[in-house]
């Protein structure tokens, strides 16, 4: 009987042990993974601030190229009034027989 208790005494004792040290395992592990952690959401911050700076670098871009696309629609209108003009000009000479 007092070999059987020591018997289940040192299994309980193996027991505990194993069980410690997977414990032990795990908190490390997840100490691990939550720095990993940290770091990944470090560098994701990081490229979205990246990101978001070119997306507001191409708004930028974008509104340069409507702003020059708006003058240069003002520029060939203009241009067309006045070949309009000198069109128009250019058929009352021919009229009046100057052609």
């Amino acid at each position: 009987m007092r070999l059987s208790s020591l018997a289940v005494a040192a299994f309980v004792a193996v027991a505990v042990g194993i069980s410690t040290y997977a414990i032990r395992l795990a908190k490390e592990e997840t100490s691990a993974t939550k720095v990993e952690f940290e770091a990944y959401k470090v560098t994701v911050e990081g490229k979205v601030a990246d990101s978001r700076k070119e997306g507001i670098e191409a708004r930028g871009a974008a509104g340069n190229a409507l702003v020059r696309a708006a003058e240069l629609e003002k520029q060939a209108s203009e241009l067309r009034a006045a070949n309009l003009a000198r069109l128009r000009g250019l058929g009352r000479n021919c009229r009046s027989g100057a052609c």
